[in-house]
């Protein structure tokens, strides 16, 4: 007997529960406020076994990495973003780009955003 078919069904089954997303960040600050750096975790994250879970972890730490801002918000995103992109099975890549828009949503680097400006933008400007 196969599963059903359902839109409902296909989103419970593709997409993380968004509530673990609060419980994992809470979890990535407690490893670097316990003496491991996020520039660590965001390393050994990109080391896990199977392909979607890893991103998905990916994606948690790296909102906490911008929030540190050791590291510029543009070139953390760019990664995320091509990362996603070799995503090739179409209901699963459509799920996780959900999740990282939701996650980067209060991340972007705008104009007058406190993430605003690139490493990358002063070394072209050079």
């Amino acid at each position: 007997m196969s599963p059903p078919s359902t839109p409902s069904w296909r989103a419970f089954f593709f997409s993380p529960p968004s509530h673990s997303h609060s419980a994992a960040a809470t979890s990535a600050c407690a490893h670097v406020s316990g003496g491991r750096s996020i520039i660590e975790l965001y390393e050994n994250v990109q080391h896990a076994g199977n392909i979607i879970p890893r991103l998905y972890l990916l994606i948690t730490v790296a909102s906490v990495y911008i929030k540190s801002k050791k590291a510029p918000a543009k070139d953390i995103l760019f990664d995320l973003v091509e990362l996603c992109r070799g995503v090739q099975h179409p209901m699963r890549g459509l799920f996780l780009r959900n999740y990282l828009s939701q996650i980067a949503r209060d991340k972007l680097p705008d104009t007058g955003s406190e993430y605003e400006g690139s490493v990358r933008e002063e070394t072209h400007a050079a």
